[in-house]
């Protein structure tokens, strides 16, 4: 997909990400909604090496609710565990432990690369399909990463005429792993900073996940001559990797 244009005298590019979540979509109008509340759950953190098995840290948490519901009766509890990077590595529905508490324990591993934090959130359903409110903690797996990330090759034009769409694709990797990888970006001769990604969409990034961040632009025209653009990708840590130069001539 063509990219943002570039005037390397004056870049600009926008990114627009929406979402959205509709829960209460074909719920009935009357009637009032289960409730939960007494949330708790434990740990809210662990580290890394203290529950390493193998490659990966062994996760287990215990949670409980109590959950209510004036006019019927609880149909379901459910939880989730999600990911700042990741989306959910956990969910289900929890057990009916009596008196109203639901108890559940979902179990899971996580590597090196996805140390971070993981949001825990419980909502019931009710015989009659209306959601109750929602609980949330905060869940996170610490430990020492092995090292910042690092910039191996960028594949680029080393000249290039305008009009047309300048594409780079750069090679990362991390000692930690590919998902210890927050974000890598580019800065360009006229000072703009900008992302590239690595999701098997964007700027036609061709696999997601395979450590090859893509990013391109639309140049309708520019300075003839010498054009260097910056490199470099951050870590989940906050650590960076060196700047990796890459010089591209605009001809005329």
């Amino acid at each position: 997909m063509p990219g943002p244009r570039l005037a390397l005298v004056a870049l600009g590019a926008a990114l627009l990400l929406a979402g959205c979540d509709s829960v209460t979509d074909g719920q009935p109008l009357d009637g009032r909604p289960p409730e939960v509340s007494d949330f708790a759950f434990s740990p809210d953190s662990l580290d890394f090496d203290d529950v390493l098995a193998g490659d990966s840290a062994a996760v287990e948490l215990a949670l409980s609710v109590r959950a209510t519901d004036p006019d019927g009766r609880i149909d379901r509890v459910r939880y989730t565990v999600t990911g700042q990077f990741e989306g959910a590595v956990a969910a289900g529905t929890m057990a009916d432990g009596g008196d109203g508490v639901y108890t559940a324990a979902p179990a899971f591993r996580l590597g090196r690369d996805q140390r971070g934090r993981y949001s825990v959130l419980v909502y019931a359903v009710d015989d009659d399909g209306r959601l109750s409110n929602e609980v949330r903690g905060l869940f996170t797996l610490t430990g020492v990463g092995l090292g910042p990330p690092v910039v191996e090759a960028i594949d680029g034009p080393a000249e290039f005429r305008p009009p047309g769409v300048l594409r780079f694709v750069v090679t990362v990797s991390d000692p930690d792993g590919l998902g210890d990888v927050a974000r890598v970006e580019l800065t360009a001769p006229a000072g703009g900073v900008f992302q590239l990604f690595d999701d098997g969409r964007t700027f036609g990034d061709e696999v997601a996940g395979d450590g090859r961040f893509t990013a391109a632009f639309d140049v309708p025209e520019a300075a003839p001559g010498p054009q260097t653009f910056v490199f470099r990708a951050f870590d989940r840590d906050g650590l960076v990797s060196e700047d990796v130069p890459f010089t591209v001539t605009i001809l005329e």
